[in-house]
């Protein structure tokens, strides 16, 4: 209250409100105001987590006036309302924002960015095959270790033993030890690279972990077979080390627009470098680089090398022949079927949404 009142000497403010679910299964609203100072420098301010029982536009509309008129803030003064895309919020009947309207018209609805990012991004591991497969082995191999002590504490002693062998000192020791599988998140994707990476940097522990599994637990063993043969594959780490590509440049984005001092026009050019950076891996040179890194790895852990999967083809009764266009090397059906299209569909679609 007494940040708002000394400095929102213009008046007039934007409003910005999220809402998750906390640890005890409660709604939480968290809410804050943006404004300018008198030499027009942005600021954001926290002004507090509200638990609420139910998410829907009146009983959202209601709260957020309550809190508004608790800090001495008059409605009337709002020019921005930034919310995410939940109907209860940017419904244009009874959702917050056309509630706020109807009480002042001047403020402005705007769709966070940082959510429209999140949905680019969702869109792809929906759209390409091999993204969504490749994710869904990430939530089952955290899942899978870490819902067990038993079997976290296999992957610790692995982990341990296999940097011991290789002679690193006791301060790496230590720094390597901290380095864990992370898990997946469905709203903040910035985690996700978090998780490439760190399976990427475990990645013989996590070989070793699974057989030591298999071969000891009568329980999980054919559960750790199964996932051991998921990761074991080329497709697999290939399509890790292109996400920990594209991810870094989506995250760096991410984290530019959850900054309180950017604004739309330093965020539409963010935007536009980061779809420049994108396509600029649209090129022989850069994906050979991931491919021979992918295959170096797997010829170092005996992995079989990739192939082109069964075809399907049409009944000689329809006039026979094959359904999909016959590729010259297994290379190049990498390339068509989950490279390129990976690229272009996130570049269109964040040149869409921004």
């Amino acid at each position: 209250s007494d940040v708002c009142s000394s400095d929102l000497v213009l008046g007039v403010f934007g409003f910005l409100v999220d809402e998750t679910q906390d640890l005890s299964y409660h709604e939480q609203v968290s809410i804050y105001i943006r404004y300018v100072d008198q030499n027009f420098a942005p600021h954001e301010v926290f002004l507090g987590f509200y638990k609420t029982d139910t998410t829907d536009g009146l009983t959202l509309t209601n709260l957020i006036k309550d809190i508004l008129n608790s800090h001495g803030l008059d409605i009337n003064y709002m020019r921005g309302q930034c919310y995410d895309g939940a109907a209860a919020m940017r419904g244009s009947y009874s959702g917050v924002q056309s509630r706020i309207k109807k009480d002042n018209p001047l403020a402005l609805y705007v769709h966070c960015y940082a959510h429209i990012l999140n949905l680019c991004l969702v869109d792809l591991a929906k759209s390409v095959s091999m993204v969504r497969n490749t994710f869904g082995t990430l939530s089952t191999l955290h899942n899978f270790i870490k819902a067990s002590s038993k079997r976290y504490a296999v992957f610790k002693k692995v982990q341990k033993e296999s940097n011991t062998e290789y002679g690193k000192v006791q301060e790496n020791l230590i720094k390597v030890n901290k380095k864990t599988l992370k898990s997946l998140s469905d709203t903040r994707w910035n985690c996700r690279i978090e998780a490439i990476r760190s399976v990427l940097e475990n990645l013989k522990t996590v070989f070793q972990t699974l057989s030591e599994i298999e071969s000891t637990d009568s329980h999980s063993g054919s559960d750790a077979a199964s996932l051991l043969r998921s990761i074991k594959n080329f497709e697999f780490i290939f399509c890790l080390h292109v996400l920990r590509e594209i991810l870094v440049l989506t995250n760096a984005l991410n984290l530019y627009l959850q900054s309180p001092k950017s604004n739309y026009a330093t965020v539409k050019n963010m935007a536009n470098h980061t779809i420049e950076s994108i396509k600029s891996y649209r090129c022989d040179s850069k994906f050979n680089d991931l491919w021979i890194l992918t295959k170096n790895i797997c010829d170092e852990n005996k992995l079989d090398p990739p192939k082109i999967p069964r075809m399907s083809k049409v009944p000689n009764k329809h006039g026979g022949g094959n359904k999909q266009p016959v590729y010259t090397d297994v290379q190049h059906f990498f390339k068509i079927n989950f490279y390129l299209p990976l690229l272009d569909l996130l570049t269109n679609d964040i040149s869409i949404r921004f």
